[in-house]
């Protein structure tokens, strides 16, 4: 039984699964209970494996392949007559935002090939390097066999930060896995011949970069190609921008269109509110925001108290609210929803407002009568002024 069997009397010969963290599996194998160990979030697969925009709809507390290698199943204060009763450790695969076996399997390799090795090797021969070497080819294997492994670890990331009065970018890569990138700039895509990334890069706009992790002087993730124009540096998706809260953030499919690709969304089911820090908002004259809307169909019982009301709409559709510096400073736009309304997919909302000089955080809130809709943030645009 999950771990709530240990607080209602437990027979002597139950097997307990600690699912609410390690706690309760401690608690159990102390009192002589052997334990499956399946731990949330560490073991959850439904939480995503990266923080990228392509990642599919899941938790983005994220959980990635060297934080599933990284598990250790028996706590190692744990007495080595406790620790017998570990029998060993479960994934645990909630699909309720996965309506395809290819996001399924996204989720689950090659998570479940680091589980495997953890669980079914001595600790003492866990080997990161040696582990994504062997990784590659069985990932091939994988391919060979239909089954499509997420390739989050080996993909590279971006991170930008925008000189307007230069016109130019500051460009960070990154990987999960540690490896080396290597990159071009207006080119094709990079060989083992091709700079290795040290330090940020400093583009003028437009560029466009190709970017791919190395291993042994072979390419062992995708290529990533980035095409940076003034138009992308004043740009944010709701994946890049940053929860107001952080209460219980979800990514969440659009349910429109019905046969066509749908937007996706990172929302705070409690706090629907966005920030964008620092955005820079020199000769900047306004703003586009493609939002969409859900149904607030969430079971969320007791903590349906921590949903946070929203602001009192000035209007019945309601409007989207942009404040100055923080979610209680100035009004700067407040765009009404009735454009939005009606369409069940994205729709694009634009408003201007007077010149603002420099950088600051902008806050974005929906003000609403209740909470069903759930509208939220798929892409925010800055328009410069035209003069």
């Amino acid at each position: 039984g999950w771990d709530e069997i240990l607080e209602g009397g437990v027979p002597a010969n139950a097997i307990v699964m600690s699912w609410r963290g390690a706690k309760g599996g401690i608690e159990a194998a102390h009192a002589g209970h052997d334990v499956v160990m399946a731990p949330a979030p560490d073991l959850y697969l439904d939480h995503l494996q990266g923080n990228s925009d392509d990642e599919p709809p899941g938790r983005p507390d994220t959980r990635t392949l060297a934080d599933i290698y990284a598990f250790e199943p028996v706590p190692a204060d744990m007495p080595p007559q406790v620790a017998a009763h570990v029998l060993g450790a479960e994934a645990a695969l909630w699909t309720e935002h996965m309506r395809t076996e290819a996001r399924v399997e996204h989720a689950a390799f090659p998570r479940l090939d680091a589980l495997a090795e953890v669980l079914w090797s001595p600790s003492d021969s866990r080997d990161w390097r040696g582990f994504i070497a062997r990784l590659v080819a069985e990932m091939n294997r994988q391919r060979a066999l239909g089954v499509v492994p997420a390739e989050s670890a080996f993909e590279v990331r971006t991170a930008e930060t925008y000189d307007g009065a230069n016109d130019r970018v500051a460009v960070s890569l990154s990987d999960q896995v540690g490896f080396p990138i290597r990159y071009t700039i207006g080119g094709g895509e990079p060989d083992a011949s091709a700079p290795a990334y040290s330090s940020a890069l400093d583009l003028p706009l437009p560029s466009t970069l190709h970017a791919a992790v190395f291993f042994n002087d072979r390419r062992i993730g995708p290529s990533q190609v980035r095409a940076f124009t003034r138009e992308t540096a004043l740009q944010r998706s709701s994946a890049a921008l940053k929860q107001c809260t952080g209460k219980l953030i979800l990514r969440l499919e659009d349910d429109a269109p019905a046969n066509a690709p749908r937007a996706i969304f990172d929302v705070d089911l409690f706090n629907p509110c966005w920030l964008w820090e620092n955005a820079p908002l020199d000769r900047i004259g306004g703003i586009a925001v493609q939002v969409g809307q859900l149904p607030y169909n969430f079971q969320l019982a007791h903590d349906i108290a921590n949903v946070v009301p929203r602001p009192v709409p000035s209007s019945a559709e309601g409007e989207l609210q942009v404040k100055l510096d923080s979610c209680e400073g100035a009004t700067i736009a407040k765009i009404p929803l009735h454009a939005a309304i009606a369409n069940p997919a994205l729709t694009t909302l634009s408003a201007s407002w007077p010149p603002v000089d420099g950088a600051h955080d902008l806050c974005f809130e929906f003000s609403a009568n209740g909470n069903d809709q759930l509208w939220a943030i798929d892409r925010v645009q800055l328009v410069p002024l035209l003069h």
